[in-house]
């Protein structure tokens, strides 16, 4: 069939029906166009440029589905007037769109009925409009890329990110996957977005790490959720491992936060999580922070303690020198730099008198004497720890003893995290990840890195390739981004906050928010 409308006939060659499906481009600018009649059989279109006619008809345009790129540039498009039919309603219907130019048509009075094309990455609009013109395309368009409205004149609100997730769950308990993500917007914001997830089947029956990922509309990159399904006998912790490689200066319950308020010397301080009157609970200065159950636990003085939450029933635990305390399902694990080896306190042990620790052993009974200085990271049945007999690699042992220890990497770590499925470490002062089997060994950044953090998807870290400053990165090594132009060490995040030493200002404690 020849198609003989007049907009078909300006491309100046006779066009059949079969034809008009093989194309995808079409330029007709400047051809004095009134009525697109005909153009809904190139349903194949994917670019089409219409550019400075005089359209009295869109309605065609509603069916080129494939559209990609449409140019409508001083092309007297309109809003619906009393049944007219050369309105925006009509492109509406192509979601498909990446990129859309109606620049120049200043009758357009209302942008709403666009807001189906969540996909544009390019908008031109008609200049010179009111702000509430122009502020829908906030709830709409979190894309764009290239547009003639400014953001910060406009008030245009954008999504900044939306964070990966992840959840440590008991197993065989029930979880159902998130109607809605929290995505922080351009202007410090937060709203609460729905969210599509690829698959809804969430099987907690056996242990182990898995991974849903969601779309959120208007947002390109998939969301990525981890939920690690964990034995139920571990269900709490003290504090997180980042912060405990961090000397544990912060930790928080369902109603505190506590933490070493080094610029009053370390003490042990509370503050409510909404803010409030900050107390303080101890004298001298703490570290390695735990806290449960109404109790906080802590090193002060070369003596372990643990104090109740309203500052009363201080009790030492022990003398021993310990380090890098994790509070886990119950036990204290700790290194002792003076006696050396790993140890574990059962906190249903603590009375009025000093603890006995054991000493962690592995399956040939190896009760691991090093007098230096080690690293742990205690989860679910393993201890992750820094072998001083071998060069400070990475190895771990269960917490049983029921197995000999094992390497997971040979070179010196440090700053030992864990993160779902995956260890965390610096080596040679890079980042680097590695899954607990020890396999598929990657670098995060090549930028020389210290005191890492890793807290739900993003590695907050020192940044000595940039003086020493406080950066954050995704865990895949994207988003690269810098907090604060302070000097930092020891950080430590709680909640939406994260805590450091400020070296640039006498070692006093800084906070922040994420």
């Amino acid at each position: 069939m020849l198609l003989k409308q007049k907009a078909v006939q300006l491309i100046h060659k006779d066009i059949y029906y079969k034809d008009a499906k093989n194309i995808t481009e079409l330029d007709l600018s400047n051809k004095g166009i009134t009525d697109l009649e005909g153009m809904q059989y190139f349903i194949n279109l994917a670019s089409l440029n219409l550019s400075n006619n005089s359209i009295a008809n869109t309605e065609s345009l509603g069916n080129l589905r494939n559209l990609k790129k449409l140019n409508l540039s001083n092309a007297g498009i309109k809003n619906n007037d009393n049944g007219s039919k050369n309105n925006i309603e009509y492109i509406s219907n192509l979601v498909n769109l990446n990129e859309l130019r109606l620049d120049y048509n200043y009758n357009i009075i209302d942008i709403t009925p666009l807001k189906n094309l969540s996909s544009l990455t390019t908008l031109y609009l008609p200049t010179g409009k009111t702000n509430d013109f122009y502020l829908p395309t906030s709830d709409y368009y979190y894309n764009l890329i290239n547009k003639n409205f400014n953001i910060s004149s406009t008030g245009l609100i954008t999504i900044e990110r939306i964070d990966d997730i992840f959840l440590n769950i008991n197993k065989g308990d029930k979880y159902d996957l998130p109607s809605t993500v929290t995505a922080k917007m351009n202007n410090a914001s937060t709203r609460q977005l729905e969210i599509i997830w690829d698959n809804y089947n969430v099987d907690t029956a056996v242990p182990g790490v898995y991974n849903y990922y969601g779309t959120v509309e208007g947002y390109t990159r998939k969301i990525k959720l981890t939920l690690n399904v964990i034995e139920d006998r571990f269900k709490f912790r003290g504090n997180s491992i980042g912060n405990i490689m961090n000397k544990g200066l912060a930790a928080s319950d369902d109603k505190w936060i506590y933490y070493s308020n080094l610029n009053d010397g370390g003490k042990l301080y509370k503050e409510p999580l909404q803010g409030g009157r900050v107390e303080p609970l101890t004298y001298d200065e703490v570290s390695y922070i735990n806290v449960y159950d109404g109790w906080v636990y802590f090193l002060s003085k070369g003596d372990m303690y643990r104090i109740k939450s309203d500052g009363s029933s201080l009790t030492r635990i022990t003398s021993d020198n310990a380090a890098y305390i994790n509070l886990v399902d119950g036990y204290l694990y700790y290194f002792d730099p003076t006696k050396g080896g790993i140890w574990k306190i059962d906190i249903d042990d603590i009375g009025y008198g000093e603890v006995s620790a054991s000493k962690i052993r592995d399956g040939n009974n190896n009760p691991y004497s090093w007098d230096m200085y080690t690293q742990i990271a205690v989860e679910n049945d393993y201890v992750y720890f820094q072998n001083l007999q071998d060069s400070l690699s990475l190895y771990k042992m269960r917490i049983d003893g029921s197995e000999t220890y094992s390497k997971i990497n040979t070179g010196e770590v440090r700053n030992i995290n864990i993160y779902g499925d995956y260890l965390y470490f610096t080596e040679g002062n890079k980042i680097y990840k590695i899954r607990k089997n020890g396999s598929d060994k990657v670098s995060v950044t090549y930028r020389s890195s210290d005191y890492i953090n890793v807290s739900e998807g993003w590695i907050y870290f020192r940044n000595d390739s940039d003086g020493g400053k406080l950066y954050k990165i995704k865990t895949d090594g994207s988003y690269l981004t810098k907090l604060s132009d302070d000097k930092v060490r020891n950080i430590n995040v709680i909640e939406n906050y994260i805590y450091y030493v400020n070296e640039s200002d006498g070692f006093k404690l800084a906070r922040i928010e994420k």
